[in-house]
């Protein structure tokens, strides 16, 4: 998440790397259960944790991700993304993200 309060450069080469990685990818459910970084895939991990942050904060802009977070503190990840997006499942959510992934 910090990523995100870097420069705009930083994060669209960021992005663009993880772009460039094809078709390898951590599924969201496996993503969002882990506490720490993978050891077999820290890059990976870190491109991919980078992008879903960068998108969920663009489908509403920050006030919606300010509510998220805060959403995400008091409730479970699809509850919060129910209540602040609409986004009825993180199954939902992994097809939007990937087809934005292009």
């Amino acid at each position: 998440m910090a990523t995100l309060y870097e420069s705009q450069e930083a994060q669209d080469s960021r992005l663009a790397l993880w772009r460039q990685v094809g078709d390898e990818s951590i599924p969201l459910p496996e993503l969002l259960a882990l506490r720490s970084t993978p050891p077999d895939r820290p890059l990976l991990f870190y491109l991919e944790a980078h992008a879903l942050c960068r998108y969920l904060r663009g489908l509403g802009g920050p006030e919606e991700w300010r509510r998220f977070l805060d959403a995400f503190a008091d409730a479970e990840f699809e509850a919060a993304l129910r209540t602040v997006y609409g986004v009825e499942s993180v199954a939902d959510l992994e097809r939007a993200f990937r087809a934005w992934r292009g």
